[in-house]
């Protein structure tokens, strides 16, 4: 479970799937993807779906 700081008040809805990246010297790297199973106003919590590399602490999350 992935929890993230990104809600319905950013218009995150359940079933979303969202691309994971990870900043890096070279520019944002791909990580995976998450499909979103609970939402809040200003949180929602994610199932990884796909992966290429462990997510970390401080990976960003794009819709």
């Amino acid at each position: 479970t992935v929890l993230f700081n990104l809600g319905s008040e950013e218009d995150i809805k359940k079933g979303d799937v969202l691309q994971i990246f990870r900043n890096e010297e070279s520019g944002m790297e791909f990580i995976g993807s998450l499909q979103i199973y609970s939402v809040n106003p200003k949180t929602s919590k994610g199932r990884i779906v796909y992966y290429e590399k462990k997510v970390k602490i401080g990976d960003v999350v794009s819709f």
